[in-house]
């Protein structure tokens, strides 16, 4: 009995995640039109909360122009004291079919620090993640279709790693002219654009969760898998005892 709770705490501190900042968007906290001066955003003015185009509830926000537009929010993170920590940046995202001439920013990350970098998509629908030390990537994101979109901070090797849904496909050193160790705001938006530019971009459901040494490293599904046929292995021995 100890070793089957001994695996149920186990298991249970190997998927615990901090929330440091969730939003889906919804009333009242937001309300329709521009996102920027609404909950703590700001920033570039086209990104617009709207309720057409949404994942889950009733409003996302939405963007489409010809000028770059980048819209932030500060978040409050800080690695010192657990190096290996990472933080997880996900938002769920839907490329116009009808999108031309724009380049979005699916989900940007500075530091104190300053910049460290981001995740962004062409309107062709290829996504790339990178900073001023470069880009890479050029993975194909399906337009038309909601999809999770995950960039992964690990402040102890100091990179950052791209995840389509939950498909890797990049990875960049962060900010590389200085070593973060904080993470102070996360944005979204138009990267640049060109006029005559068609179609548009949303987000939804965007959260910031810290993960690791501390707070609980997510284990490998195979990993879960033998976790659990461990504990089968202990109630069925001792159901064999009796």
């Amino acid at each position: 009995m100890r070793k089957f709770l001994f695996l149920l705490s186990l298991s249970a501190a190997a998927v615990s995640a901090a929330n440091i900042y969730s939003t889906g968007f919804e009333g009242p906290t937001y309300s329709l039109g521009t996102l920027s001066g609404q909950d703590g955003w700001g920033g570039g003015l086209l990104p617009a909360v709207q309720n057409t185009v949404f994942n889950s509830g009733a409003q996302a926000v939405g963007a489409s122009g010809s000028q770059q537009s980048y819209t932030t929010r500060g978040v409050s993170y800080n690695s010192i004291g657990n190096p290996d920590q990472t933080v997880d940046v996900q938002v769920d995202f839907y490329l116009d079919p009808n999108a031309s001439g724009q380049i979005f920013t699916i989900v940007g990350y500075s530091a104190t620090t300053g910049f460290m970098g981001q995740i962004v998509v062409f309107s062709s629908g290829v996504m790339q993640i990178g900073n001023v030390g470069g880009f890479t990537g050029n993975q194909n994101l399906s337009k038309g279709v909601w999809h999770t979109v995950r960039s992964s901070l690990n402040f102890g090797t100091q990179t950052a790693s791209g995840y389509l849904d939950g498909v890797f496909f990049g990875s960049i050193a962060l900010d590389p002219s200085a070593t973060p160790t904080d993470l102070v705001s996360v944005g979204l938006g138009i990267n640049n654009a060109s006029q005559g530019q068609t179609g548009g971009a949303y987000w939804d459901n965007l959260s910031v969760t810290s993960t690791g040494a501390s707070a609980g490293a997510v284990p490998e599904p195979g990993t879960l898998t033998l976790l659990g046929l461990g504990i089968a292995a202990i109630l069925v021995g001792k159901s064999l005892r009796r």
